[in-house]
């Protein structure tokens, strides 16, 4: 090889691996092509091309056979892979290709491993084939190939049915792949499983059937459930996404003003500093914001991280923002929060009238973010529920403007009947003294039954309420709650799905009220 690229003019090299006696097929073939595309890279190379012929053909289609290979596998070597690989030979007997090379004259080098039966794929070329070959005749090889030219056609055939599944929402990048886990909770297990297998192949992600399994379970579960996958990729559940990504964010390094003005950068962003004269008010939605002096640093988050919302009021937990943010937990450690400062602007309640003898203080979750996460709520419910009858049930009053905001973003067959309790009265502090006023008309034995509130204070009242549901024998018994604020010592029962953790204040508007005011308005504010 060496001459005949110096013949040409070409560079030539030649790598060692040094794998060891006990190195196996598997490892011995990830590192050829680790070694050899670190050279493709290295010289800029549009094209990575392989010696792969008919005969290994034959042998990798028999060899997933042997192991167990879901029909898209036995599709065997493609003609083209990732990053320019091509394997022009495949179409060529070995008997042909080393005529052809007898015919030049050239050296040849036969490796001892092709002929060790240790190997499993020498003793399939040395021992299995030649018997096959006796009892059945040179046609062996070809019905072979004919199978796994079917397979190909067939894992062709279902990366097209990708195309044409718009709820799917499919989305491939280099190393990353997701899907909207709604439009998943759609199809069967079986189905779901293949349609994962066909879409994780277009990012170059080879998922056996047992894992494809265990990704449609996934899918299932809470936003931030992850699964380690092979070959360094990881999946997780991102709110209404299931997605899996090959390596993460490039390492984010704290960064500290180094002079009046300047740039850093962190992680996959770049951060840049200069003297300017602050507006008015900061922009809520912006990844600009202004800071006095040049005592700040920018890093990773750290657990436990509390910051203050622009407007707001108190701290609020980092990983509670990002969540709101939609920040998938896997991008969070490189994401760059400017530690006790940088949050967003909520905003003024000035100009409001007082009601009822009481007046606003602030405005807490202004219409467009309660908006926003209603929506992500109802995907995550319908990603939650793939079967069975699901039975929505409203608690009376505080959550019926929530209640029909949310049946209208959950996607899937749903009943709605609703429960009356009463325990605040004309206080601003829930009693604990539960008084039970409506009952639901609807059998809620055997069903999936949702429970819809506006917000947990004290727990006393959900409590009560998850024992009752309990002695009716639903399937299923969970919380959804709009607001939560983590005062009760004791839940029978946490909330499922929580659209926000509130502040230690009362709260109206959205459902909310205050002796029976406030319930009208579009946002949730805290009372003076």
């Amino acid at each position: 090889m060496g001459e005949l690229a110096e013949r040409y003019e070409l560079p030539f090299e030649v790598g060692e691996l040094s794998l060891g006696p006990d190195a196996t097929e598997t490892i011995a073939r990830r590192a050829r092509y680790a070694w050899l595309g670190e050279l493709q890279r290295r010289h800029g190379a549009r094209y990575l091309v392989t010696a792969h012929h008919r005969d290994d053909q034959v042998e990798t289609i028999l060899l997933r056979l042997l192991k167990g290979s879901a029909p898209a596998g036995l599709a065997g070597i493609p003609a083209r892979g990732r990053a320019g690989l091509v394997r022009p030979l495949l179409r060529f007997a070995k008997a042909r290709l080393v005529a052809h090379v007898a015919e030049l004259g050239l050296a040849v080098h036969e490796d001892p491993a092709n002929h060790d039966p240790r190997h499993l794929r020498s003793w399939v070329r040395t021992a299995l084939l030649p018997l096959v070959a006796e009892r059945l005749g040179a046609r062996a090889g070809t019905d072979v190939l004919r199978a796994g030219r079917a397979a190909a056609r067939e894992r062709r055939a279902w990366d097209g049915v990708l195309d044409h599944l718009p709820d799917l929402g499919l989305r491939v990048e280099p190393n990353h792949i997701e899907v909207a886990r709604g439009g998943l909770a759609r199809y069967d297990d079986g189905l779901s499983a293949v349609l994962l297998r066909a879409a994780a192949r277009r990012a170059g992600l080879v998922l056996g059937v047992r894992r494809a399994r265990q990704l449609v379970e996934l899918a299932r579960r809470p936003s931030g459930r992850r699964l380690s996958l092979a070959d360094g990729w990881m999946a997780e559940v991102a709110f209404d996404r299931l997605r899996a990504t090959r390596g993460g964010r490039d390492a984010a390094v704290e960064v500290v003003p180094t002079g009046e003005r300047g740039s850093a950068v962190f992680g996959e962003f770049r951060v840049a500093w200069t003297p300017d004269p602050a507006p008015a008010r900061l922009p809520r939605a912006d990844w600009t914001t202004w800071i006095a002096g040049a005592n700040w640093e920018v890093r990773p988050p750290r657990p436990g991280d509390r910051l203050v919302p622009l407007g707001g009021i108190g701290r609020r937990p980092l990983r509670r923002m990002l969540m709101e943010a939609r920040v998938p937990r896997g991008d969070r450690p490189g994401y760059p929060p400017e530690p006790g400062r940088y949050g967003w602007m909520l905003p003024s309640t000035a100009g409001l009238k007082q009601t009822g003898g009481r007046e606003l203080k602030r405005i807490v979750f202004d219409e467009e973010t309660i908006a926003r996460r209603v929506r992500e709520l109802g995907q995550e419910i319908t990603a939650a529920y793939a079967d069975g009858e699901l039975l929505v049930l409203g608690l009376l009053k505080g959550s019926f403007i929530f209640l029909s905001d949310l049946v209208r973003r959950i996607e899937r067959p749903l009943q709605v009947d609703f429960l009356a309790a009463a325990s605040y009265g004309a206080d601003t502090i829930s009693s604990g003294n539960v008084r039970l006023l409506y009952d639901p008309e609807t059998e809620l034995r055997g069903k999936h039954i949702l429970l819809v509130e506006d917000i947990v204070d004290t727990g006393k009242t959900l409590n009560r309420l998850v024992a009752l549901l309990r002695e009716r024998g639903p399937r299923s018994l969970e919380i959804c709650a709009l607001l939560h604020k983590h005062l009760a010592e004791h839940l029978e029962l946490e909330p499922a799905f929580v659209g926000f953790d509130a502040p230690r204040v009362f709260l109206v508007g959205y459902g909310l009220d205050h002796a029976e005011n406030f319930r009208h308005l579009p946002y949730v504010a805290s009372l003076t």
